[in-house]
């Protein structure tokens, strides 16, 4: 008979809670660019922003998929303060934003090849395991 392996009812909710707060990112994230390309008028520009909006949307779909493998319903996602607030921004800024190569560089962004060569640790420490950025490396 072959041991099964059980996941303990606190490893369970962490688990949950780690997939529904994922799930909840790709759904808000699609949604401003949805809203981001709604008001965009240059056609190219509103083409990429429907595309990560896509992106975000099939990301989505496999949090859905990972909360009904463990049984759970899928969340809803209630309009706040906080989401009214974030329309608000996104129509008063559109999608003007520029960084240049000085700004990228200290926010921390760095590009595969990069990351692909020594590091040193007190400098530089990879994202963590569950995050999003993570998994975009």
């Amino acid at each position: 008979m072959r041991a099964m392996k059980t996941e303990s009812g606190q490893d369970r909710r962490e688990t949950v809670e780690v997939v529904k707060r994922n799930w909840r990112a790709e759904v808000e994230t699609a949604q401003v660019y949805r809203e981001l390309a709604a008001r965009e008028t240059d056609e190219k520009r509103k083409g990429i922003l429907n595309r990560m909006a896509e992106a975000e949307e099939r990301h989505a779909q496999r949090w859905e998929k990972k909360l009904a493998d463990l049984g759970e319903p899928i969340p809803t996602l209630p309009d706040s303060l906080g989401r009214r607030l974030q329309r608000w921004l996104n129509r008063a800024l559109g999608t003007e934003i520029t960084l240049d190569d000085d700004e990228i560089t200290a926010a921390g962004w760095f590009d595969r090849a990069f990351l692909r060569g020594p590091q040193d640790p007190d400098k530089f420490r990879m994202p963590r395991a569950d995050s999003i950025a993570r998994r975009l490396i």
